[in-house]
């Protein structure tokens, strides 16, 4: 399992839904599915000799695609009308330079792409860029450095309804791991200079992902090592409260024996944290914004057999849904795991409604029972108060005749 997936699921508001695959030659491919995620067209080519891309929707649900070639290119692409028109916007030297994760967003018609690197020289030390376009001019900004971990995802973002660009990432420090928050204020066109550490001094982080929900909260998940194993760790940045815009350590399900990054999501104004173990995959959920959890089900399941896959939805028309990645399975078809909003027909869903009603049904009863039972108690109790009154009198008056 890897978190760099290779693959990219596109939904639009009318539900057409496009597939892109990135081999392992290089082949960039797209093609589109019906509402089984089963292929309605052949793949088509879009580039070969591609290393990296990333892709991302603007509200009238165009895509914008950027692809590092192994040329050294970086395009940038427009998908509108059903065609592309693809722009070269830099070329790197990969006689100096190595290159790790590519994202891009598309907020208030600003396009934003952030990159890292480092320098062959010194390849632990990596630096995250930012790059910014409106129109036809680019500029770029360093945002943080950072050591990178050995096999580990090094950064993850996300963006609110506001603009606020947040950014998560892992970085080597004094013989251990920490996680680190920082974020791009749009307002003041710059970035917090002190990014701000969300792991203790001890404890060893890992696989940072953070997403930002429906509500503006934004929710940072990671790995902590304890010994040889990794447990999930959480916490939360609210947007309301007398707690707002403070990280908040938040205790949820103890789930250890972690085994690929972990990944949040919003659906249907439910939050799930969805992890990976060497036996399975299973999740857990909030139901009040993410303030407290519930451990959900579980799943064994070939690990092997686990992947994960980059989801892109109209930002306006995802009122109740924040879904950037997901865990899936591929067996005689695609399924996404601990998913109800578009697995297809077949598919079980997260939870069995029917199943939620009987057990609050069967509550229900049992609490109407216990109920019966007290009043038929209280009967009993006041018939023998009555019975012990009516002797307690006779006794009196025979000792007293």
């Amino acid at each position: 399992m890897n978190m760099s997936s290779s693959n990219h699921l596109v939904i639009n508001s009318k539900e057409d839904i496009m597939l892109l695959q990135l081999s392992s030659y290089g082949r960039l491919e797209y093609s589109f599915l019906d509402n089984t995620y089963k292929p309605i067209t052949p793949p088509k080519l879009y580039k070969d000799d591609v290393l990296k891309y990333a892709l991302t929707v603007d509200k009238s649900e165009n895509l914008h695609l950027i692809t590092l070639m192994k040329t050294g290119e970086l395009n940038y692409s427009i998908y509108k009308n059903h065609r592309w028109t693809d722009t070269l916007i830099a070329k790197f030297d990969f006689n100096s330079r190595i290159y790790n994760t590519f994202e891009i967003l598309i907020l208030d018609e600003e396009i934003h792409i952030i990159y890292d690197y480092a320098n062959l020289v010194n390849s632990k030390l990596f630096t995250i860029q930012h790059v910014v376009s409106k129109g036809n001019s680019w500029k770029q900004r360093s945002i943080t450095k950072y050591i990178l971990t050995n096999g580990m995802e090094s950064f993850a973002i996300d963006s609110s309804h506001s603009g606020i660009i947040h950014l998560l990432h892992s970085s080597i420090e004094g013989g251990g791991s920490h996680i680190y928050y920082t974020f791009y204020n749009p307002y003041a066109n710059k970035w917090n200079s002190r990014p701000q550490r969300l792991t203790s001094q001890k404890s060893s982080g890992f696989r940072p992902y953070i997403l930002s929900d429906t509500n503006d909260n934004v929710h940072a998940l990671w790995l902590d090592k304890v010994e040889d194993d990794y447990v999930l760790k959480y916490s939360r940045l609210g947007s309301t409260g007398k707690q707002k815009y403070m990280w908040k350590p938040v205790n949820i399900p103890y789930i250890p024996n972690c085994s690929d990054s972990p990944i949040i999501y919003e659906e249907e104004n439910v939050l799930k944290i969805v992890y990976a173990t060497r036996s399975g995959i299973g999740y857990i959920y909030s139901l009040d914004g993410g303030n407290t959890w519930i451990k959900g089900s579980k799943l064994d399941i070939d690990p092997s057999k686990i992947n994960t896959m980059r989801i892109s939805m109209p930002f306006s028309g995802a009122q109740s849904n924040r879904i950037n990645r997901l865990y899936y399975t591929v067996d005689k078809q695609l399924k996404f795991f601990f998913l109800d909003t578009f697995n297809s027909s077949d598919t079980p869903t997260t939870e069995d409604a029917s199943n939620i009603l009987s057990e609050k049904t069967d509550l229900v009863e049992l609490l109407d029972q216990i109920l019966l039972s007290q009043e038929i108690m209280d009967e009993k109790i006041d018939f023998i108060l009555k019975i012990l009154k009516k002797e307690k009198r006779s006794f009196f008056d025979k000792f007293l005749g």
